[in-house]
């Protein structure tokens, strides 16, 4: 390849020179990307199945539009918050600014000073005798990284949590109607003798006690919980 004249850009693609914290920014935030998608799609119910919001198509939602919308979970707090966003704005930098090939060279505009000074705020700590350098940089944002995939820990915990109170009020509502179903049933009931409907009537009691405290316990209305009531 000919070297440009002087005071001229060369237009021709360069394959050699990768810029390895490039690679490590985009390699990060790409599994930053994936694990906030597997929450997004599994909170609002698409899990398990192809979407356009979050493909991979140019159909698809943005990194950013993405992590907008994480920010609106509940249980992040307003430092959780900074860290994905300042997550974001240094991903921008190196996926579309090719001046920024380092974490130093972040320093050539505004917004890189704020994502090194945000580095530096939160993390410098970790450095002994910190002193502002590429290799220092580099491992700041890599405890950004360690810190972000607490948050999303903690989002998919808190997820898990809901999923998992969702899973017992509906059981408990399956329960009551099953209960309220068979006691209406008289075919049903004719297939036990008495004996077997002694043992039943001691079951649903014992069951329907179990339920109710359930249910007072979880906070849900007790006029939705059946009072025990004997079979026989």
């Amino acid at each position: 390849m000919e070297e440009p004249e002087e005071g001229k850009e060369s237009f021709e693609i360069r394959l050699g020179n990768i810029s390895p914290d490039r690679s490590l920014v985009i390699h990060i935030s790409t599994q930053v990307e994936h694990y906030i998608n597997l929450i997004l799609k599994f909170s609002l119910g698409f899990a398990g199945t192809d979407t356009i919001s979050f493909g991979d198509t140019n159909r698809a939602l943005s990194f950013n539009a993405k992590i907008n919308l994480l920010l609106d979970f509940k249980g992040i707090d307003n430092e959780d918050q900074a860290h994905l966003i300042k997550l974001s704005e240094i991903r921008n930098q190196f996926a579309h600014n090719f001046s920024i090939n380092s974490f130093t060279s972040l320093n050539s505009n505004k917004n890189g000073r704020l994502s090194i000074k945000h580095l530096e705020k939160f993390f410098s700590e970790s450095v002994p005798n910190y002193t502002q350098n590429n290799e220092n940089l580099r491992v700041l944002f890599i405890e950004l990284s360690n810190k972000i995939n607490l948050v999303i820990s903690k989002v998919l915990a808190k997820l898990e949590k809901s999923a998992h109170e969702l899973g017992h009020t509906e059981g408990a509502a399956y329960w009551q109607k099953t209960i309220k179903m068979l006691l209406k049933d008289p075919e049903f009931m004719q297939r036990f003798t008495k004996e077997e409907l002694k043992g039943i009537d001691t079951l649903f009691s014992e069951a329907n006690a179990t339920l109710l405290s359930y249910l007072r316990e979880n906070y849900i209305s007790e006029e939705l919980a059946i009072k025990g009531k004997k079979l026989l």
